[in-house]
């Protein structure tokens, strides 16, 4: 999925306005950045449905855009998407699921069988500390792994943490050599490696 950046919302709409005004300076900035970058938006969708999106910004053009597949554990005021789209930059071929999607095999399966060897999970589980599961490093870890081993990819994953007020941090985890010792019976399976 290449193209332009399409935000279908009326200027009078003050919290889209604002998002389009910042999408749109991010995007021109982008044309001077060799690499990509993932952006997190919400997207209004044709029919006023909402999505929560990822776009790739690349050289001042949009990539492509992903929409999450799984919007929320319970519920959620955004619809789902329904591809699984691949961005390809130089020789490297690499995909987004968003979050939730995550915990789901499927996303993660059809990227790699597009010859994808990354896996980028943007994620917002800056829950405030007294509503976050002492486990949530652990499962959210485990979730990648699996999939890093499942598919054969590296899973890297950018995590706010904390609270609002706080520092923000960013926390990235990659399929690598703890990924290929939790293997299930001793066997390693092989990553694709970047670029291929």
């Amino acid at each position: 999925m290449a193209g332009s950046l399409t935000i279908t919302t009326s200027q009078q709409s003050m919290p889209f306005a604002w998002l389009r005004e910042n999408l749109l300076t991010y995007l021109r900035l982008s044309r001077a950045v060799p690499l990509p970058s993932i952006v997190g938006f919400t997207e209004l969708g044709p029919n006023n449905e909402l999505f929560n999106a990822a776009a790739v910004f690349h050289q001042g053009r949009v990539a492509g855009i992903y929409r999450k597949l799984h919007p929320a554990i319970r519920k959620s005021v955004y619809s789902a998407g329904s591809a699984t789209p691949v961005f390809r930059v130089g020789h490297v071929v690499f995909g987004i699921v968003i979050c939730n999607d995550s915990n789901y095999s499927e996303p993660a399966r059809r990227i790699a069988e597009q010859g994808a060897s990354i896996v980028f999970i943007p994620t917002n589980n800056g829950l405030p500390t007294w509503s976050a599961e002492a486990n949530l490093v652990r499962q959210v870890r485990a979730v990648d792994t699996m999939r890093a081993i499942e598919n054969g990819i590296w899973v890297v994953r950018a995590d706010v943490v904390g609270e609002f007020g706080e520092p923000q941090v960013l926390r990235f985890f990659r399929s690598g050599r703890s990924a290929r010792q939790c293997s299930s019976g001793g066997q390693d399976r092989k990553r694709r490696p970047l670029g291929s």
